[in-house]
C-alpha cells in the first residue's frame, strides 16, 4: 500500500541554487518553477543543491508562488558543476 505523502510528491530537477543567499529554484517534470530555502532540504550534511540535480519534493502554494518543502535528493543523480571561476577567463 503506498504512503499517504506518495500522492504529494513532485520530481523535478534544479536550475539554480545560491549557497551565500540559501536558497534556488526548481523545475518540476511537469513544467512548474517552485522556490526551495536551504531549510527545506531534508538531506544529511551541507543543505545545497546542483544545477541539473534530481529531486523530490512536495510542491505547496504560498504568497509569493509556488515553495518546494521537503526536498530529497534522487538517489541516483548527475548534475552540472558551477565552473564560476571559468566564465571570468
Amino acid at each position: 500500500m503506498p504512503h499517504e505523502d506518495e500522492d504529494r510528491c513532485v520530481h523535478g530537477t534544479c536550475v539554480w541554487f545560491s549557497d551565500e543567499r540559501g536558497y534556488g529554484f526548481l523545475l518540476s517534470d511537469g513544467g512548474v518553477s517552485s522556490m526551495v530555502h536551504y531549510t527545506n532540504i531534508k538531506e544529511p550534511g551541507f543543505k545545497r543543491l546542483y544545477r541539473g540535480q534530481r529531486v523530490v519534493y512536495e510542491e505547496l502554494d504560498t504568497e509569493k508562488g509556488k515553495s518546494a518543502h521537503r526536498v530529497k535528493y534522487e538517489k541516483d543523480f548527475t548534475y552540472i558543476a558551477d565552473h564560476r571561476d571559468d566564465l571570468a577567463a
